[in-house]
């Protein structure tokens, strides 16, 4: 997914000479054609995050659209001041983007894992926050994020998701991952890495169900959002992100300040650091994010 989004953003700097992406010493692999090709449109600010987005609010307040690149906690955490007090304060224009997101880089151990950046990042002012799901949303977030001056998070994973089918998606909709049923009570929402884990979980429930993904977390597709929830008998919620805040915390939100009255289940990690090295799936099974247990989880809820 990371590879397609670069591929898209080199071919709109083709076009477009106020673009810059800096990264902060990474992703070269991925980056060699965009820096072959639009060399006075890059910078390498070294492995120094702070200084990268300090530099990327300059040149945004100096009309420039500034994209900045590296692995999720480098990228957010470790420059969370100056992404609240430089980019967010001054509504700059400056694009955030966090590649391994979750579990992504789960070898590497808790310092790489993305796994709290919602939480944190969309209680920012004037920050958009983006997870796409597949190919299909990452192509119209290019559009989105191009038409929108102001700061935005986007969170990639590693590996690019195919979804079942070519799908019409927008950027701030509920995007159906499964074609529809009638009759349907219970909907699955999630979003990033997480979409194929939840359509497999939808595949195994005994009654119907439908999967949705919502590439904008914030600000959520208001009306939208509305209409595919209200009357459901159970909404359900799956994340590759603590359950502290994140995405179904803000569904949960959502629900409460509409007044929508229906059961809101969550999945998601927990509150704990994982100290345990593994593959993401690995990782995802010793936290519970397994078909089997999902499946399990959700058929007791619906039952009660």
């Amino acid at each position: 997914m990371r590879d397609a989004f670069i591929d898209l953003l080199r071919q709109s700097a083709l076009k477009d000479p106020r673009i810059i992406l800096i990264t902060g010493d990474l992703g070269f692999g991925v980056l060699d054609r965009y820096r072959a090709e639009l060399p006075h449109q890059f910078i390498n600010a070294g492995i120094a995050e702070q200084n990268m987005t300090g530099l990327a609010t300059g040149l945004a307040l100096e009309g420039y659209r500034v994209f900045t690149y590296s692995i999720g906690n480098f990228c957010s955490l470790r420059c969370l001041e100056q992404i609240r007090n430089d980019v967010c304060y001054h509504n700059a224009n400056v694009k955030i983007i966090s590649i391994g997101s979750g579990l992504g880089y789960g070898a590497l151990g808790m310092s790489h894992h993305a796994t709290e950046d919602v939480s944190i990042l969309r209680a920012l002012p004037n920050l958009h926050v983006y997870s796409p799901s597949d190919l299909s949303e990452v192509k119209v977030l290019i559009g989105a994020l191009m038409s929108y001056d102001g700061p935005a998070y986007v969170r990639l994973g590693k590996v690019a998701l195919a979804s079942n089918s070519v799908r019409t998606v927008a950027i701030n909709d509920c995007n159906r991952w499964r074609e529809p049923r009638l009759d349907v009570s219970c909907i699955l929402l999630t979003h990033g890495t997480t979409a194929t884990l939840a359509q497999s979980v939808c595949e195994q429930l005994p009654f119907n169900c439908e999967v949705y993904t919502i590439p904008c977390i914030k600000p959520l597709p208001d009306n939208a959002l509305y209409t595919l929830l209200k009357g459901k008998r159970l909404v359900v919620t799956i994340e590759e992100h603590t359950l502290l805040g994140g995405f179904g915390s803000a569904i949960g939100e959502y629900l409460l300040d509409k007044g929508i009255t229906v059961p809101l289940y969550r999945f998601g990690l927990p509150d704990q650091f994982i100290t345990v090295g593994g593959t993401s799936d690995e990782l995802r099974k010793f936290c519970g994010l397994e078909v089997s247990n999902v499946v399990a989880t959700i058929q007791r809820r619906f039952q009660q």
